[in-house]
Formats: structure tokens, C-alpha cells, sequence
């Protein structure tokens, strides 16, 4: 059986150790903190699969609509800006180029070609 103490409001702790994004949050911090427009992102000192990571991010990206567009490319994690373009430059409109959708999207990889146009060149 499950038993109650009586406490005041003064007597609760009010620091919270976070969960937030335990695994995603750091990593899309620091890549948006680069500027970079795309990095592969090194997994060596993570214990989990590179398969793993991608739908872990993808999800995260998904949930916050973040600017960003996680890849996959023979067992290589990779990270996209959509905020910017190649070069840096800001993409004011970065939602609606990709659509109803957020970052994330369904359906096929992005290709080649398609960076290329999204990075303006």
C-alpha cells in the first residue's frame, strides 16, 4: 500500500534534472550551433546504431518542427539545414519550400538534386 506525507509547497525541491531530448536535443544543438548547412555526424563515441540515431532525430525533428532534415546514406547519419542555404544565407520561407510538412517528411530521401536546388545552385 502506497503511503501519503503531508508536506507544504516551501519543502518541495524545485530543480528538475530535464529529460529533454536526452539523446536528440544535444546533438541537433550543436549542429545548429556549427552554421554548417550539412555534416555527417560522427557517431564513434555513441553507443547506440547510426539506424537508431536517424529515428530517434527524425522523430525529435518531427515533434518540434526543427529546420532540419536528418539523412541516411550507407549507414551514415547525416544533418541538413533548411533555415539556410549553402552558403549561409538565411531561407526566410524554409517551411514552405518543403511543403505542408515539417522538416522530417515522408516519403523518399532527398536526392542530390534536390539539395543542390535548396542550396540555390
Amino acid at each position: 500500500m502506497v503511503q501519503f506525507i503531508k508536506r507544504t509547497p516551501d519543502e518541495v525541491d524545485n530543480t528538475r534534472l530535464g529529460v529533454k531530448g536526452r539523446v536528440s536535443y544535444p546533438i541537433i544543438k550543436g549542429f545548429m550551433e556549427t552554421g554548417y548547412f550539412l555534416a555527417e555526424v560522427d557517431l564513434t563515441a555513441e553507443k547506440r546504431k547510426p539506424q537508431t540515431m536517424y529515428a530517434l532525430i527524425t522523430s525529435y525533428v518531427k515533434t518540434h518542427e526543427l529546420p532540419v532534415k536528418p539523412l541516411m546514406r550507407s549507414s551514415k547519419l547525416y544533418l541538413m539545414r533548411l533555415d539556410i542555404d549553402q552558403e549561409g544565407s538565411k531561407v526566410e520561407n524554409w517551411k514552405e519550400s518543403i511543403g505542408d510538412n515539417n522538416a522530417a517528411e515522408d516519403g523518399p530521401p532527398i536526392t542530390k538534386e534536390e539539395i543542390r536546388k535548396r542550396a540555390g545552385g
